[in-house]
């Protein structure tokens, strides 16, 4: 018998084990409920070495929309978005692609460039990396100083 179930993943970063095999309670707890929701559908089960640098926190954003952006906006009276969009075409790789579409009744043809910068596509090493060029460019071209974040900012809490 087939299931039609669509099960979550379930991902706990950063979870440590003993030479036992024992972790926290929260993690079995996690663990179980997870398994008890899901009882008697097959599951695959993964374990891989956590990488911090991978993982970008709900911090990170906080700190760069909060902090850098607004008083970088404020030195030119422009919005944080605005500085966001120049400071992801100043720093992150161009990924402009053009899409092409073709109408098979009349023949026309429409040609559309796309601009496919985001830094949502950032994990964790990389967007640290950006918002630190960020600063520093704000720093350098503006002269504005930007407060240092937390030194764990940029990493995701397990």
């Amino acid at each position: 018998m087939t299931t039609d179930i669509k099960v979550p993943e379930l991902t706990i970063p950063g979870a440590v084990f003993d030479a036992e095999g024992r972790t926290t309670s929260e993690i079995r707890g996690r663990i179980l409920e997870h398994g008890r929701r899901y009882a008697g559908v097959p599951l695959d089960i993964l374990i891989r070495q956590h990488d911090a640098r991978k993982l970008r926190s709900e911090r990170a954003n906080a700190y760069y929309w909060s902090t850098v952006l607004p008083l970088l906006a404020a030195e030119n009276e422009q919005t944080p978005e605005e500085v966001h969009d120049a400071m992801c075409a100043l720093f992150l790789p161009n990924e402009a692609k053009r899409v092409e579409f073709f109408n098979k009744l009349t023949g026309e043809s429409l040609t559309v460039q796309t601009d496919g910068r985001r830094s949502s596509k950032l994990t964790g090493g990389p967007f640290y990396d950006f918002v630190e060029r960020v600063r520093l460019w704000g720093m350098e071209f503006l002269g504005v100083v930007t407060p240092d974040p937390d030194k764990d900012y940029w990493r995701k809490r397990p």
